[in-house]
């Protein structure tokens, strides 16, 4: 399929596992693959892909298991008029922090 200017297009590369043929040159070419990521930026974007969704993981357990741990009492304040939703997502936001 065409592509556009200065992408990434992947090579065919004819390799043997039983003997080891062309191994050599799909390393050369994954290198070579290594380095388009690292000059075009897109190396450096996945990685700032990956760290943002590995804290929002963190986030989302920590704040799910505050949660856990307080819900039924959160309810019935709310129910009881002593707490409203927003505080107690407040008072979850402060544990999971």
């Amino acid at each position: 399929a065409p592509s556009e200017a200065g992408t990434w297009r992947p090579p065919i590369v004819a390799t043997v596992a039983s003997t080891g043929e062309g191994v050599p040159d799909l390393v050369r070419r994954l290198s070579d693959h290594h380095g388009y990521l690292e000059q075009s930026g897109q190396l450096e974007d996945s990685r700032r892909r990956r760290v943002r969704a590995e804290v929002l993981a963190v986030l989302g357990a920590a704040l799910r298991g505050a949660w856990e741990s307080r819900q039924e009492r959160a309810i019935d304040d709310i129910l009881a008029g002593t707490s409203t939703p927003s505080e107690e997502a407040r008072r979850l936001w402060r544990v999971g922090g």
